[in-house]
């Protein structure tokens, strides 16, 4: 899924980049799309995964920011929602480190 987006923001996909250039990022759609596939990447390298489900959440929230006021939010959302779910089944550590302080 997050993969499929960014090689739409790669490639230039019509609506997605119309979207995009609406919302003030036409010239940062390669960087989103090339970001997207590096997070992606150490989401799903086990020995990344935290720092990759971080910067995926972090991501997915600047997305959600940005949709607000477009009342669009629950489009990042549910993606964010589905990895957190993911990664918990994945891993339930994974999340439980993120939340828990060190000792």
């Amino acid at each position: 899924m997050l993969v499929g987006s960014a090689m739409a923001k790669i490639i230039g996909v019509r609506p997605n980049i119309a979207h995009l250039n609406e919302l003030g990022f036409g010239k940062l759609v390669k960087v989103l799309g090339v970001s997207e596939i590096i997070f992606v990447t150490l989401l799903f390298i086990q020995r990344y995964s935290q720092i990759g489900l971080v910067l995926v959440t972090a991501y997915f929230a600047g997305a959600i920011a940005v949709e607000i006021p477009y009342h669009m939010a629950f489009a990042p959302a549910i993606p964010l929602f589905l990895i957190w779910l993911t990664s918990y089944v994945r891993d339930p550590l994974l999340i439980s480190s993120l939340i828990t302080k060190p000792e």
